[in-house]
């Protein structure tokens, strides 16, 4: 007689007074109050009264519908977020990244291009999403994390053996100039063609070399592309202007890269050198060709002594600086890139520059 009367499951024939704060239904049967419940039509923090008492109660605190509402239990959606939306300044593609607070290596899932996001900017857009749209957004903001990983800073590294086989090619034929100087009078045909084979694949390789280079620059950075690069150097005259265009330009161009990625510090690619070499080239052309004007006069004279004396001159005044000056100018180049790779700055991962 005495207990609570809500404490009591009651019979099924029970009937409840529901309470939404404003206004007062029923009575309702217990189990079109478990059904409601079980269905979501109500929510268990709604109040109830059993017909004939006096205490009023939530729904999920009386034992009578536990087993509804337990049965309901519907997972609180997810709670939007913020994600912010960046474009590839290759392919436009939108890319969400989880926060333009701070500048951050991601790799475009269209075009595959690896670039650093700005810290703010006009692209960006920021549309919250939740649900399905968020869970596809997350998956694509791992896709980009795990891409960076693969291709952010220090995970690529510079190949060699292009320019490893330029220098071994160029030091051979450097080798076997030097050595069919003195016999001017009756050269070895075998040894002109040893030397003509190795200067050119030599060229070959380098000019392959310097094609990925250019290639390597994004083209926001890049004052040319890799094909006028090194196509416009098979111009007749016209090659001595874009010469500097291409080999000081490349030297300007990773120094740009460089710059726009934040970093302030040594290495840099040398501008000197690059001048110093074309400037050279360029020269020896026209020196030589004064050269082998005097050795030809003094070998039809018969004075092969002094034509020899000539020709090992113009191979000190001319072949060994030029060849110095271009070791020099292409090691630096690829100390240049790795130090771009080093510190995660923005590179064409397909260049066919890079090794992973």
């Amino acid at each position: 007689m005495g207990a609570n009367p809500n404490s009591d499951p009651g019979p099924p024939a029970a009937k409840w007074w529901l309470s939404s704060g404003e206004s007062t239904e029923g009575p309702f049967p217990t189990e079109h109050v478990a059904e409601w419940l079980k269905t979501g039509q109500i929510r268990g923090d709604a109040m109830a009264c059993r017909e004939g008492a006096q205490e009023w109660k939530r729904l999920d605190e009386i034992p009578a519908f536990g087993a509804a509402i337990r049965a309901f239990a519907p997972s609180a959606p997810p709670p939007a977020t913020t994600l912010p939306v960046i474009y590839c300044p290759s392919c436009g593609r939108p890319l969400r990244v989880p926060s333009l607070e701070s500048s951050a290596r991601v790799r475009c899932s269209g075009c595959q291009r690896v670039f650093t996001t700005p810290r703010t900017g006009p692209q960006a857009d920021t549309t919250p999403v939740g649900g399905e749209e968020r869970e596809r957004m997350s998956n694509d903001i791992a896709e980009q994390a795990g891409a960076v990983s693969r291709f952010g800073a220090g995970a690529n590294r510079a190949k060699s053996g292009l320019l490893t086989t330029a220098i071994v090619l160029g030091s051979v034929a450097l080798g076997v100039e030097m050595v069919s100087v003195p016999p001017l009078d009756n050269p070895a045909i075998g040894v002109l063609y040893l030397y003509l084979c190795t200067w050119v694949a030599g060229l070959a390789t380098w000019l392959v070399f310097h094609y990925r280079l250019w290639a390597l620059i994004p083209p926001e950075y890049a004052e040319t592309t890799p094909g006028r690069a090194v196509g416009y150097l098979f111009i007749p005259f016209y090659n001595f202007y874009w010469m500097f265009q291409s080999f000081v330009g490349v030297a300007r161009s990773l120094n740009r890269c460089a710059a726009n990625s934040g970093d302030s510090h040594q290495p840099r690619a040398s501008l000197g050198l690059a001048t110093a070499y074309c400037v050279t080239l360029v020269a020896s052309v026209f020196v030589q060709l004064l050269l082998n004007i005097a050795i030809s006069d003094l070998i039809e004279s018969g004075d092969l002594e002094a034509a020899s004396g000539l020709a090992i001159f113009s191979f000190v005044l001319l072949s060994v600086p030029r060849f110095v000056l271009w070791l020099l100018m292409v090691l630096n180049q690829k100390r240049m890139v790795e130090h771009l790779l080093s510190m995660g700055a923005p590179v064409n991962p397909a260049s066919g520059f890079l090794r992973r």
